[in-house]
């Protein structure tokens, strides 16, 4: 009898833990599809009411070309809405506590750590892929060139909110906050007895599956490699630190580090660059892992 409550407990409990995930990415995309479809709508009618004696066909060219111009805002009225949503849910009812996903601020050192560390990574994966556009194919070159280029129109500020703060705040809550979490849990509730052993296969396994679904968002071949990897590296630093806000930070410097590899480029050259970025790449997660031991022990 007891043996039968404990395994419907455990079906409860892996139940919950799949659709809490599940309710999170779907309210985002409602939120994401209503606010591009509000867009859409709004903008296409402020050019038929701007171009009165326009053809069908160049009204159409029109409307994409300003919707395209407008996508870093967007993004960034999307972001807003799923967040407030989140925010005041979160509040009223600590559904985040069901997959044990707390939200601690990470002491000084890891954070600098995480702008540290994001920043080398996104270097050397800039470098990395711009060094082999020789032997890729030339599809995966422009899938990942047309996902980049699409944040870049409209209004520089709009744009860096939209890539450096808002999608790795969105991306690391639904993935490495909520996903992975879930997983972890339903992947700890399964096993009979729970030992060590299996606390870190249900860690290897939840950031495998999290890091695959995070690359496959990204909608293309190469950027799934390379974020896929990415993601991997955010797990790390969020089990080392407890915080999700580290992986924020990781995700926030990684997408900013365009910037800094054009200074290094220039001034060390490309190769030099690489080599120098891994090792402190490197370096930098020696001292995460030792900083974060000092302070469990």
């Amino acid at each position: 009898m007891e043996e039968t409550e404990n395994k419907y407990l455990k079906v409860i409990e892996i139940v919950k833990s799949v659709l809490v995930p599940l309710a999170v990415f779907f309210v985002f995309m409602i939120v994401n599809y209503t606010v591009q479809f509000v867009f859409s709508v709004a903008l296409s009618s402020y050019t038929a009411i701007n171009n009165p004696n326009l053809p069908f066909s160049e009204l159409k060219s029109k409307a994409t070309d300003l919707i395209y111009k407008n996508i870093s805002l967007m993004y960034l009225t999307i972001s807003a809405v799923f967040l407030l949503i989140f925010v005041i849910v979160q509040k009223r009812t600590k559904f985040s506590n069901i997959i044990n996903l707390e939200y601690k601020k990470p002491p000084f050192s890891i954070a600098l750590m995480s702008i540290l560390l994001g920043t080398f990574v996104g270097v050397v994966s800039n470098i990395g892929v711009n060094m082999m556009t020789k032997w890729l194919p030339e599809s995966w070159i422009e899938g990942n060139k047309e996902s980049v280029e699409s944040f870049q129109g409209g209004n520089e500020f709009i744009m860096l909110l939209a890539v450096m703060i808002c999608a790795p705040i969105v991306e690391e809550l639904i993935f490495r906050g909520f996903i992975y979490s879930a997983l972890k849990k339903i992947f700890n509730v399964i096993p009979k007895v729970q030992t060590e052993k299996t606390g870190i296969v249900s860690m290897i396994v939840s950031a495998i599956i999290t890091s695959v679904l995070f690359g496959l968002y990204h909608g293309n071949i190469l950027q799934a490699l390379y974020t896929g990897i990415l993601s991997l590296f955010m797990v790390w630093i969020f089990e080392m630190s407890g915080s999700l806000i580290s992986s924020v930070l990781v995700h926030c410097m990684f997408n900013f580090s365009g910037m800094p590899m054009y200074f290094l480029i220039n001034g060390i050259g490309e190769v030099a660059s690489m080599v120098v970025c891994s090792v402190l790449s490197v370096a930098v997660v020696i001292v995460i892992y030792r900083i974060c031991r000092r302070k469990t022990v």
